[in-house]
């Protein structure tokens, strides 16, 4: 049977875990974010 509740503990170690789908997202926001950041910074600076 698979559970459908999870208690809270289990879901901030899921979240901590780098490969958990949950934790993906973000980082790959964030990382979308300071890479344009970053290209802008080129632009003004250069």
């Amino acid at each position: 049977m698979i559970r459908q509740h999870r208690t809270e503990s289990e879901i901030a170690i899921a979240a901590a875990d780098p490969r958990s789908s949950s934790s993906l997202v973000p980082m790959l926001v964030v990382g979308l974010v300071l890479t344009v950041i970053g290209m802008l910074a080129a632009l003004v600076f250069s």
